[in-house]
């Protein structure tokens, strides 16, 4: 779990103990926002106790390692925090003797132990107090079973007088002192009894412990240990209360938009069903997936797209009745509840007024970022009687708003259960059928503006067994919600490039093979690292290696993609930004980067009006986006040529590259 949750410090130091290089984790778990703060640190100085350090060192140097110590350390705030220590001596690269380990906060579990331990030391004060044994075991019933709030707890009458109360700081306790306690935060003798500060973690003091004896006097040492002991097992109790308290919502709600989670979503679902069949009502549900949030968080970060999620959440949240429930499912997937709801029409404008949230620009770190939203609404009872049955189907129907053209709501139809089986199959197919070679490429022909062959783009086909060929509109869509579009396109790049190395042998070595990147592949950190060792497995040089990216990927300033577009630009491989115009461009952004190739989008070209007298259609766009190319000192190719008009139109444009039916249909290889 602490790894999942990246948790987990890691470290490497030096065996006098300078720090020489930390993850994340490490450095957010000793209150630093950066490893890079870290470096060259002392370790001994995170250490409560430096006497901690030494003898867990001596250890290691005796024995090579250490498991599971423990100790307590300091954060830059001067805070305390409990880790569990397990250390390895190695030899590093250069032969050189370092410590390297990983760190655990066990704060949560050292403070649960302390306050067993607390009970256990205050049950024995009771032992030997004998004759006040009753008032003390009072005490420990408040300890152990009070309430966070304090609020004027009287926990004890003893025939001989002695009370025991707990109070707030802002409640008028029954003690007039124990404002004073507060503020010398120290145990208070005053005309009634004695008071004494609960001290949280924190700082912070929560509330007074309150004894009044039968007649004013000092309390004995015993009395004030036991008072001091008690004092501490109540902030205990406290943040025991608290911890769980937020463990419990942390447990049923998402932490980053704080929305209602799965689990609780589920719980909830579950209740307004049996709700709705008690009163024989209905229920809507609908799952909203975002459109275009995974080009953002690629291209941007995750930082960036976590930002984006909370406004979209509160958009959302804003948009929902009280009696609803809007939950975050994870990743880009929110549902609401709709309970109760007349009929399918009034629940589906419930989800058309969500719809249009989405239609204003979301600002983010001072940009405008725009995301849409698909929607599936499946209703109680006629959709589904059982909450897993409706999840599935309100999926199901959002499924069908993305192939319909995404930004829509669409309802659950019978017809859907057979399509979402369906698609559930071709994700099953899909993974077994890389072993089984039931992909192949097929090349498609690009030629120079004077009719001689450029080269090839490599376009992956799927011959299923019993589906026979699957068209890659349907399959590759499936591949990238399935994460199955890595080894995929992996697969793909390998094969091309094979394909490019057998040409050359022939002496085809002018020869250049495009190769489609997904958003999903490019989002990779060592997908770069993939690129260069399949060129060098190969010995082919990286100029025979064109990639093709979509425009809404590389075109977002500042982003993670910028970084990897240059890093490439370094290997010598080809930049094509692929379906140019049909996306968002910042032409200020365009010519900073380091791409070679504009990409005419097919469609323009099918576009193309080519009468005489006839300036309407594509014909603006298209000669615009060969001059933008030109004066930015890029190639140009068309895609999508599928009659002599269009060629001879292109060709007076001096387009750099064809490509289309007219001139060659994809083919294998062997063809």
């Amino acid at each position: 779990w602490f790894y999942e949750r990246n948790l987990a410090g890691m470290f490497r130091s030096s065996k006098e103990g300078t720090l020489l290089e930390c993850n994340e984790a490490f450095a957010r778990m000793l209150g630093w926002s950066s490893p890079a703060d870290l470096k060259g640190i002392d370790a001994h100085v995170f250490y409560a106790d430096s006497a901690d350090r030494s003898a867990y060192v001596a250890e290691l140097l005796a024995k090579g390692s250490v498991s599971g110590y423990r100790a307590q350390l300091l954060r830059r705030d001067g805070s305390p925090i409990w880790v569990m220590e397990n250390v390895t001596l190695i030899r590093n690269s250069d032969g050189e003797e370092v410590l390297e380990g990983i760190l655990i906060d066990i704060s949560d579990h050292k403070r649960a132990q302390d306050f067993e331990r607390g009970q256990r030391e205050l049950l024995t004060m009771v032992v030997r107090q004998r004759g006040m044994g009753e008032v003390f075991q009072g005490l420990v019933a408040l300890i152990t079973g009070l309430h966070p709030d304090l609020r004027s707890a009287v926990l004890l009458n003893e025939p001989a007088g002695l009370r025991v109360v707990a109070s707030t700081p802002d409640f008028d306790p029954p003690l007039h002192t124990a404002t004073t306690c507060l503020q010398s935060r120290k145990m208070v003798v005053h005309g009634t009894g004695w008071a004494w500060p609960i001290l949280g973690r924190d700082g912070e003091i929560p509330g007074v412990l309150t004894l009044e004896p039968p007649r004013l006097r000092r309390p004995r040492p015993e009395e004030e240990e036991l008072l001091q002991t008690a004092a501490q097992i109540a902030a205990l109790a406290l943040e025991h209360e608290s911890i769980s308290r937020q463990l419990a919502h942390q447990a049923h709600h998402d932490a980053l938009t704080g929305l209602p989670n799965r689990v609780l979503l589920e719980d909830r679902l579950q209740l307004a069903i049996a709700q709705a069949q008690r009163h024989d009502q209905q229920l809507g549900l609908l799952f909203i997936d975002l459109d275009g949030f995974k080009l953002i968080n690629d291209g941007l970060g995750h930082a960036t797209g976590d930002a984006l999620l909370k406004q979209v959440a509160a958009r959302l949240a804003d948009t929902v009745r009280a009696s609803d429930t809007l939950a975050r499912m994870g990743g880009d997937e929110f549902t609401v509840i709709l309970h109760p709801v007349r009929d399918a029409q009034s629940a589906a404008r419930v989800g058309e007024k969500m719809l249009e949230c989405f239609q204003e620009p979301f600002l983010v770190d001072g940009q405008e970022l725009r995301v849409g939203a698909s929607m599936g609404l499946a209703l109680y009872p006629q959709d589904g009687l059982e909450a897993d049955i409706l999840l599935r189907h309100a999926d199901a129907a959002m499924y069908r708003a993305k192939a319909l053209g995404k930004g829509q709501c669409q309802c659950f139809t019978p017809e859907l259960q057979g399509q979402m089986e369906e698609r559930l199959d071709l994700e099953r197919s899909l993974h077994r059928a890389l072993d089984a070679n039931e992909f192949v490429l097929h090349y498609q022909p690009q030629f120079r503006i004077d009719g001689t062959l450029a080269g090839f783009e490599a376009l992956v086909r799927w011959h299923h067994p019993k589906l026979g060929m699957v068209p890659p509109m349907k399959f590759i869509p499936a591949a990238e919600e399935s994460g199955f579009i890595l080894p995929l396109g992996r697969w793909v790049l390998e094969e091309a490039c094979r394909q490019v190395v057998r040409w050359r042998a022939m002496g085809r070595t002018d020869l250049v093979m495009a190769v489609n990147v997904s958003a999903v592949q490019f989002a990779q950190g060592d997908w770069v690292d993939t690129v260069a060792k399949t060129l060098s497995d190969l010995n082919l040089p990286a100029s025979c290696l064109e990639l093709e990216l979509t425009e809404s990927l590389v075109m977002a300033p500042g982003s993670e993609a910028a970084h990897r577009l240059e890093q490439l630009r370094k290997l010598g491989v080809g930049i094509a930004i692929d379906d140019f115009g049909t996306g968002y461009s910042s032409l200020s952004y365009l010519h900073r980067l380091p791409i070679d190739v504009l990409k005419v989008d097919q469609s323009f070209v099918r576009d193309l009006h080519l009468g005489l007298n006839d300036r309407g259609g594509s014909r603006p766009i298209v000669v615009a986006i060969v001059a933008l190319a030109k004066s930015l000192g890029l190639r140009v190719v068309a895609e999508g040529v599928e009659t002599e008009d269009q060629r001879a139109f292109l060709q007076a444009l001096n387009c750099d590259v064809l490509q289309g039916y007219l001139l060659g249909r994809p083919a294998p290889a062997e063809s």
